[in-house]
């Protein structure tokens, strides 16, 4: 074989190749695009469900969300969010306006001790107005834990929201028993939210708490202050 005949063969070659590599960057752009609508679709259905269980735990515990929602009204917010429709935001805002929504959001997400200070004094400010802001941080900033950069950042928040709220305190489960308790809010929405979690407390407490309530014959009262009413006199002292 020649040398032109090598040369047209290298030639040849180098065609194939270069078709190849561009059928394959088409199809990881197609993937990729796939997959980002898949995951765009993953956090809609994320967010309506985080809202259905929003008004499912507002009608079992009333005093602990929103209580303008009522069992009336329960099937109409169902069907509002079922119906909802999603638009982004630069579609709604022009582009200067979006632009400082998304630093803002995007600040508030990387300093969750500002944001634990922020969520303190609204608490004292209007504690009705902190069950509504905090399920909307929890969408609009952390996803509802859907990745686990989000995990880290609620977790940073809850530790700043202790030594704001519970650290310094002689009796915190008084602080917990409050409605408006921005600890406990984010608390239970982190565990609602976060599937680990869920996994990681049903693992870990389920074996020791059944073996606790079957060899016990106590009563396990939620308010300990309430238990010592079911016992007589001498087993109070005891």
């Amino acid at each position: 074989m020649t040398s032109s005949e090598e040369l047209i063969e290298l030639v040849k070659k180098l065609k194939r190749e270069r078709s190849f590599v561009s059928a394959e960057q088409k199809h990881i752009r197609e993937q990729y695009a796939q997959l980002l609508k898949l995951a765009e679709h993953v956090q809609h259905r994320q967010w309506i469900t985080s809202h259905q269980r929003y008004v499912l735990t507002s009608l079992i515990y009333p005093n602990r969300n929103d209580q303008n929602i009522q069992s009336k009204s329960c099937f109409q917010y169902i069907q509002i969010l079922d119906n909802i429709s999603f638009i982004d935001s630069y579609k709604y805002f022009n582009y200067l306006q979006d632009l400082p929504y998304l630093r803002l959001l995007t600040f508030l997400r990387q300093q969750p001790n500002l944001l634990a200070l922020c969520l303190s004094s609204i608490e004292k400010t209007d504690g009705l107005l902190i069950n509504t802001i905090i399920p909307i941080l929890m969408t609009a900033i952390y996803n509802q834990c859907l990745y686990y950069d989000d995990e880290l950042f609620i977790l940073e928040l809850l530790r700043s929201l202790i030594d704001i709220q519970l650290k310094n305190e002689l009796n915190p489960r008084i602080i917990l028993q409050r409605s408006s308790c921005s600890f406990k809010i984010v608390f239970d929405a982190f565990l609602t939210a976060s599937q680990s979690c869920k996994l990681f407390l049903t693992a870990a407490l389920h074996e020791p708490i059944m073996q606790l309530l079957i060899d016990d014959e106590c009563f396990y009262d939620i308010n300990p202050d309430t238990s010592l009413s079911r016992f007589s006199k001498q087993e109070r002292l005891k």
